[in-house]
């Protein structure tokens, strides 16, 4: 019984394994889509500013 059990669950890993892997694969695909990295680097850009504001409005203080 814990042979089939454990058989079981190292079906079910690998299964997980490829779904994500496949996954992964079809994001990476999609973040180097020239309109997502230029998405993705306006917000990178937005959200370091805000930082950087808010660091220079904390330092005067």
């Amino acid at each position: 019984m814990t042979l089939l059990l454990s058989g079981v669950q190292a079906a079910e890993a690998v299964t997980w394994y490829l779904i994500i892997g496949s996954l992964a694969a079809r994001a990476g695909t999609w973040f180097l889509r020239p309109k997502t990295k230029r998405f993705l680097d306006a917000t990178t850009g937005t959200v370091f500013l805000s930082f950087g504001i808010s660091v220079a409005v904390d330092g005067t203080r």
